[in-house]
């Protein structure tokens, strides 16, 4: 658990760029909505979009960082009316506390603390729930806060900053328009923002065309485009497919951020599946013998893990170019050469049905050395073994 400061302090911010942007975007969703929920996957600048845009319009602000400790109302009450305490009108009159006596009537408790501690903060303050997606999906809180954030006054708003969607208890709110939505893709640099930041970081000697292959590369992702800025190297890194230094601080910001967090089952689907360039849910199913599939990638998807839905009448996903490199990485690494050609050559005849130019490729990197990738030193080694299925009942290519 992190310092119990830090979970109710707003972070401080270096020198950013403006996002104005979204912040006209959080302007007309707050004045619409009593909560804005801002899910987007990691890196995209949530945070720091929440905490710049409060320091632009000078609102007075109750940010919490929601940690694991969070599964117990108790902590939570506790923290967030200290937290409220240091802005509140009323210093003189504390928030009650979640004592024994309130444990049969938690709703009741949750509603009227939200009254008090909207009664005590100034007009117009802004209540930032940060890192949602900490919050065990069972923690009591997540039935608990919908109808507990609607007893909040008019005048106070609350931002949600999530990597995760809304989870089902919130379903209601969003329906009657009480909690609005910020699409993921709006937190993506655009290019223009890109090259913004570029200059900012390299210098206004950075050309047009540098910013563009980055953008290419990234694809808006923000702590992408930052890392590959920052690397080492101190250049714009080259294009795909070149071990630099960049690289290997991006493949180590996917290890700690996503890959390692994942369960065994998520890594195995993952490596397997990150061979095609789009996923169908036959295809996973085909090359993990993963009975879940369709579980699992939909759950990629919710969580914002660099994995996007395709639209279609048939389900088909698709990571994102820089997360799947990764992968692929890792799968060279954590795969000996037979398993490798074996899965190779399954995603290559899945593949030959839509694109055999494509199929052609993959069969052509089943050789690659585990050496070969930079960055991929951190991906752990699931075992293979642990899915049913996975990698069985299949000769090595020739």
């Amino acid at each position: 658990m992190q310092r119990p400061t830090a979970k109710i302090t707003r972070p401080a911010l270096a020198s950013v760029i403006e996002r104005t942007r979204l912040f006209r975007r959080l302007d007309e969703s707050l004045r619409r909505h009593r909560v804005v929920w801002v899910n987007a996957h990691a890196g995209s600048g949530k945070t720091t979009l929440a905490a710049s845009w409060l320091a632009a319009r000078r609102r007075s602000s109750v940010w919490y960082q929601i940690d694991a400790s969070d599964a117990d109302p108790a902590t939570f009450f506790y923290y967030l009316r200290e937290a409220v305490g240091r802005l509140s009108r009323r210093r003189n009159e504390t928030l009650p506390l979640l004592t024994p006596e309130y444990a049969l009537g938690l709703a009741a408790y949750a509603q009227r603390f939200f009254e008090r501690a909207g009664a005590r903060l100034p007009s117009r303050t802004v209540l930032v729930l940060d890192d949602y997606q900490d919050l065990a999906e069972d923690a009591p809180l997540q039935s608990l806060l919908p109808a507990a954030l609607a007893s909040l006054p008019d005048d106070v708003r609350v931002v949600v900053l999530s990597r995760s969607a809304p989870p089902v208890p919130f379903a209601r709110a969003i329906a009657t328009g009480a909690v609005g939505l910020l699409d993921p893709d709006e937190l993506d640099l655009t290019r223009d923002e890109t090259r913004t930041l570029v200059r900012a970081r390299v210098g206004r000697r950075a050309a047009d065309a540098d910013a563009e292959t980055l953008w290419t590369q990234t694809r808006g992702w923000a702590a992408g485009t930052v890392l590959l800025l920052e690397a080492p190297s101190r250049t714009l890194p080259p294009r795909r497919g070149s071990d630099t230094a960049a690289q290997q601080v991006l493949f180590d910001y996917f290890a700690a951020e996503i890959f390692d967090r994942a369960p065994v089952g998520v890594q195995q689907l993952l490596l397997a599946t990150a061979l095609l360039p789009d996923v169908s849910l036959a295809a996973a199913r085909e090359l993990t013998g993963e009975p879940r599939a369709a579980v699992i990638l939909e759950d990629l998807v919710r969580r914002n893990y660099f994995t996007v839905r395709l639209s279609g009448h048939e389900p088909r996903y698709r990571y994102h170019p820089l997360f799947r490199e990764f992968l692929l990485a890792c799968g060279r690494r954590t795969l000996d050469a037979p398993a490798r050609r074996v899965l190779a050559s399954r995603a290559a005849e899945l593949a030959s049905v839509d694109d055999p130019d494509e199929a052609a490729a993959i069969l052509a990197a089943r050789v690659g050395s585990p050496r070969s990738s930079a960055g991929s030193g951190r991906c752990r080694r699931p075992p293979w073994k642990a899915i049913p299925g996975f990698l069985t009942g299949w000769a090595p290519a020739a």
